[in-house]
């Protein structure tokens, strides 16, 4: 009886995740033929695997790679493998991240950044020239890149006069999805709680089963809260981690029941009438867009 539970239990885990993250018919790809002109090889490399969160340019470019292995090889194409480029230099990342290739001689190379951590590696053709903006520093980004091609993957030149970051259209759009799940769920569970144990409450069965879907909108919450932690402890998951695929499936798994507790509440007057289906439905919103940048 027990093997049976376990079983059903992990299909319908499994069959959520499914759900959670949908199949791209087109996934990302990168353009091939593009140099990035720098001055000299120096900077640092960042990165995390931390969900919607990554779409924050700042917050997932405050983890730093320590221990990435930079290998620069002579550009060549078409190739099959890296080991048909000549290799040119070799270095690895310090504790906070920096690498410096010294002095590179002008011309067109490909640079692999591998991190073991992550078992992950990301391509960048640069041609070494020297140009009236002197390459200050370079930031890497391996974050893994969601399937519309953002979220990671960059490779940012700062020169020595100031650039205008060219993301500040994108952050502004962002920005009120972003306040409203971030920021906005959280307060409204907070004022939601507040309202319940603030004064005496029905007992009525619609009551009840709002109360119980905003509890398990609460708990895939504060799910949610200790895994972006966690992530930031550890420098983020590792691609496909079975532990987070856990938290996807059971964060998810406690959103859609907290939808349907409290949709069935939802009917009748209350105090959590409309903040266990609000709740619930951010949260699951949360753990959707996570799923699909995994």
């Amino acid at each position: 009886m027990r093997a049976g539970i376990a079983a059903a239990r992990e299909s319908v885990l499994l069959c959520l995740f499914a759900l959670l993250v949908p199949t791209q018919a087109n996934p990302c790809s990168w353009a091939e033929g593009y140099f990035y002109q720098v001055s000299a090889l120096r900077g640092n490399v960042v990165g995390a695997k931390i969900g919607p969160l990554q779409y924050s340019r700042r917050l997932r470019q405050s983890f730093a790679r320590k221990n990435a292995t930079l290998t620069l090889y002579q550009y060549r194409r078409p190739i099959k493998q890296r080991e048909e480029m000549p290799l040119v230099k070799t270095t690895k990342t310090d504790a906070d991240g920096r690498f410096d290739f010294g002095e590179v001689v002008p011309g067109h190379y490909t640079l692999i950044i591998d991190d073991s951590d992550w078992g992950s590696s990301n391509w960048f053709d640069v041609e070494v020239k020297q140009q009236a903006k002197q390459t200050a520093t370079i930031t890497i980004d391996v974050s893994p890149n969601f399937p519309d091609c953002k979220g990671g993957h960059e490779f940012i030149v700062r020169t020595t006069e100031a650039d205008t970051p060219a993301s500040a259209a994108t952050s502004v759009l962002l920005f009120p999805f972003a306040l409203v799940l971030y920021a906005g769920i959280p307060a409204l569970m907070v004022w939601g709680w507040a309202r319940w144990f603030g004064r005496t409450q029905p007992r009525t069965l619609p009551a009840i089963l709002s109360l119980i879907g905003f509890a398990l909108a609460t708990a895939s919450g504060l799910l949610a809260v200790s895994s972006v932690v966690y992530a930031h402890v550890i420098g983020g998951f590792p691609y496909y981690d079975p532990r987070l695929l856990r938290i996807y499936a059971w964060g998810g798994v406690l959103s859609l029941s907290g939808i349907v507790f409290g949709i069935a509440g939802i009917w009748r007057p209350g105090p959590l009438r409309w903040h266990a289906p609000a709740c619930s439905l951010g949260t699951l919103l949360f753990w959707f867009v996570s799923a699909m940048g995994e």
